[in-house]
């Protein structure tokens, strides 16, 4: 036991309870001079007085052997408890601040009337007419040209060049030199369209030349699929 600590203990609840060192002593029967010792940790008390010496001080004798406050088992599970609470409200609080932030935000967002590219190619569907034909003409017996166009559908206004990477996929169905049915498919990949902001509409020429000899002699029916991969630029709804 460290003299000095529980000297200071004894001292520090004697002045709590307002006494004295001779008040102190007469309770248990000693001298205000042996008070005085232990409290400078020159001495301790006899152990056979140590129950009144804590009975008279208000506290435990564990308290004051191991100048602690005592705390029950039911003590320490209440403040346990209670750390764990206050961490586990923290928490909760904080993760309620930041899902309230990116709710404002998104709803803030989603009130702008222009919509940019974090737009999903789905969204950016319904700006555009893009599955137009223009054209389509024989080079050679085994070249083709197909010209098409997207254009900004007219519920919607751009404000900046509206650049569009695409794939296309063409079906036809032709009359080869028998005079049989034949078809079809070519796909092309990594298609690159820009839509100037002051058009509102784009022409692009594909160049079909299969690898091997169609026999070509006629078209009968011709279709075009375009699977969008990449829209950049900004929209704005034109409002009725």
């Amino acid at each position: 036991m460290d003299k000095y600590k529980f000297g200071n203990f004894i001292y520090e609840r004697r002045k709590k309870l307002n006494l004295t060192q001779d008040e102190l002593g007469r309770k248990l029967g000693v001298t205000n001079k042996a008070v005085s010792k232990w409290e400078t940790g020159e001495t301790l008390p006899d152990i056979v007085i140590l129950e009144s010496l804590a009975k008279i001080l208000e506290c435990s004798i564990d308290e004051l052997l191991t100048q602690q406050p005592y705390e029950s088992n039911v003590e320490k599970k209440q403040k346990k408890n209670f750390k764990i609470s206050f961490i586990v409200n923290v928490i909760s609080f904080f993760l309620l601040m930041i899902s309230l932030i990116f709710i404002i935000f998104f709803s803030i967002k989603n009130q702008n009337d222009i919509n940019d590219n974090d737009l999903t190619l789905y969204n950016f569907k319904k700006y555009l007419n893009y599955e137009k034909l223009y054209k389509f003409e024989t080079k050679s017996e085994n070249e083709f040209e197909l010209i098409s166009s997207l254009e900004v559908d007219e519920n919607y206004e751009p404000l900046s060049d509206i650049k569009v990477n695409a794939e296309i996929t063409v079906h036809l169905s032709y009359l080869d030199s028998n005079g049989d049915i034949n078809y079809f498919s070519f796909l092309e990949k990594e298609i690159e369209y820009t839509i100037p902001q002051d058009s509102r509409q784009t022409f692009g020429k594909l160049s079909l030349k299969p690898s091997f000899n169609l026999d070509f002699k006629g078209l009968l029916s011709l279709s075009v699929e375009y699977q969008l991969t990449e829209v950049y630029g900004f929209f704005k709804e034109i409002k009725q």
